[in-house]
């Protein structure tokens, strides 16, 4: 109650209290959404009403059970964040937006001059051989290259032996074939999170703009999280097996624990843990995805980036059946549908790659 008086500039004892008088005229342009009714003084006060508190008799609950709990404390939150975001800057949102952009244009300059300066030192550094490295000894060069000496490169730099891309062969490749797929699959439920978050949060669970826009980031947090872990995990379980085992098993665990995820944030109705159950389906997407780019080196070493484009135009493809399927399925059949389907598709995602094999090149097969 301190905090709200704080923010909406109006001071009371117990905003929860529901007995409470208006005059008709201080409330005729106020619009309530989601659990801002317990804000009302704070809008009759903004419309020009004196608000005044008195004293009342307090009965303590003798039946039934009280409905206020973690999740409500939450959604007071985020309302307290629209408050303050519409008392400081409902007249002047550029204020805001324009600093937050200002910001993000600093951050951003920073980096790229970063980016610039870590450039120009491997550039300045780096050689594209061991010979030309000032700092590399004989002794050096007769265990990364026996028989060669300081400058001796012509043969090396020279080289024009490097075989094209093997088109016919990548493409009638089982494993190539099931990964391009899969990821096509993982590309779909991707977009779901990435283009349909948002709005989830506002239509079906009821949130706030503001709280629904605090809550979109969720996913992509989780996301940033994962998927190192995803990475981080296949390759442990790759040196104590192999590869393919090791890359089959982080995108089982991914995939796998991001359906369950999903499906049970689809079906549970307490917001506040549904939204982190979805957020945390998408962290695992992504920890399964991180196999997929493994998985283009593993099969094509010479030819990754060639692998890797054609993957990811799958997996563009994906999204762009994801748009428009999922909300074709929201609108004829429901959220619930729309998202279910998701999951089916995150399984199969997981069971197409199961046919990759990322222990031979497509050379090798």
């Amino acid at each position: 109650n301190r905090m709200i008086s704080w923010i909406g500039g109006v001071p009371l004892h117990d905003y929860g209290c529901s007995l409470k008088a208006y005059r008709r005229e201080s409330l005729e342009d106020v619009h309530l959404y989601g659990e801002m009714h317990r804000f009302i003084p704070i809008y009759a006060s903004w419309s020009g009403a004196r608000v005044a508190e008195i004293p009342v008799e307090h009965h303590a609950r003798t039946m039934g059970k009280s409905k206020y709990g973690l999740s409500r404390t939450i959604k007071v939150v985020f309302d307290l964040m629209t408050i303050k975001f519409m008392a400081s800057y409902q007249t002047k949102p550029l204020y805001m937006f324009g600093f937050a952009g200002l910001l993000t244009f600093g951050i951003s300059l920073i980096c790229a001059v970063l980016a610039f300066l870590v450039v120009a030192l491997w550039h300045s550094y780096a050689t594209d051989w061991p010979e030309e490295h000032s700092d590399v000894n004989d002794a050096e060069l007769q265990i990364i290259h026996p028989g060669s000496r300081k400058g001796d490169v012509g043969a090396r730099s020279s080289h024009t032996g490097v075989p094209s891309v093997p088109w016919l062969k990548m493409l009638t490749s089982l494993s190539v074939w099931s990964l391009i797929l899969g990821y096509g699959l993982q590309g779909y439920t991707f977009y779901v999170y990435y283009n349909w978050f948002y709005f989830y949060a506002v239509k079906v669970r009821g949130l706030g703009i503001m709280q629904a826009a605090i809550w979109t980031s969720a996913p992509f947090l989780a996301m940033a999280l994962l998927s190192p872990v995803g990475g981080w995990f296949s390759d442990r379980v790759a040196r104590v097996t192999d590869r393919r085992k090791g890359r089959i098993a982080a995108v089982w665990v991914g995939m796998g624990t991001s359906a369950l995820l999903l499906y049970g944030g689809n079906h549970i109705s307490v917001t506040v843990i549904a939204l982190p159950m979805i957020a945390l389906a998408a962290g695992f997407n992504m920890f399964a995805a991180a196999n997929f780019w493994a998985a283009c080196i593993d099969l094509a070493p010479s030819y990754s980036a060639s692998l890797s484009a054609l993957m990811n135009t799958m997996g563009s493809l994906g999204g762009v059946i994801s748009s428009t399927v999922t909300a074709a399925l929201a609108v004829h059949r429901g959220w619930g549908p729309a998202l279910d389907v998701a999951v089916w598709i995150t399984l199969g995602s997981g069971l197409l790659f199961t046919l990759v094999n990322a222990n031979r090149s497509i050379q090798e097969q």
